[in-house]
């Protein structure tokens, strides 16, 4: 571990909690970062489908418990209203003065960057580890955006992560229809949402 330590943030609504978010995860410990924190959004965050905040934290820490690298933060989940990740970020700093603070997010995001809120704020303090999606090339993308190109320097790129296109909705609808998730998440977050029938159709 390097004198300063390496937080990966990983935000998102984990509903529920895939494969891929774990293997992705997992991947980046070592490579990129020292231990990631998982960032589940609250109740407040306006989404279709989006189950209460404690199942998902309860799905998270079957799997958190397992990984020393892994961290759960309840940050965002006991919010009132959704929180802009610039805010969270600054929360997390506080929480950990001694790290170095990277917030995870897929190359999809770039679009609309440039609109987030106090976002030059949020790159001058801190630094955005960057997912490649399969279907992007971020090099010309940061080439032909001028306002990106003039803020490379508060991006890293990974290029090389395992990429999947297993999804929480997709596991949602398959326990909508009864079929089988298996392989799909962790045995335990499996076990969860059958103990607990979430998910369910009607």
């Amino acid at each position: 571990m390097t004198d300063c330590e390496r937080l990966g943030v990983f935000g998102g609504s984990f509903n529920p909690p895939t494969q891929a978010h774990l293997m992705l995860a997992n991947h980046l410990l070592g490579h990129y970062v020292d231990r990631v924190i998982f960032l589940p959004v609250g109740d407040a965050y306006t989404k279709e489908d989006l189950i209460p905040a404690s199942d998902r934290l309860a799905m998270l820490r079957l799997v958190v418990r397992d990984n020393p690298g892994f961290i759960l933060s309840e940050l965002e989940t006991g919010l009132a209203s959704p929180s802009k990740t610039y805010d969270s970020l600054v929360h997390l700093e506080e929480a950990f003065p001694t790290a170095r603070l990277f917030f995870i997010m897929g190359s999809d995001q770039l679009e609309g960057l440039q609109r987030w809120h106090r976002i030059d704020d949020l790159l001058r303090k801190f630094t955005l580890l960057l997912l490649q999606r399969a279907e992007d090339d971020v090099e010309i993308r940061f080439q032909q955006d001028p306002w990106l190109s003039q803020r490379c320097s508060s991006f890293i790129l990974c290029d090389n992560h395992p990429r999947s296109n297993l999804s929480s909705t997709m596991i949602r609808q398959r326990v909508a229809a009864g079929e089988s998730i298996r392989y799909l998440t962790d045995p335990a977050i499996i076990a969860y949402i059958q103990g607990q029938s979430l998910y369910k159709s009607g």
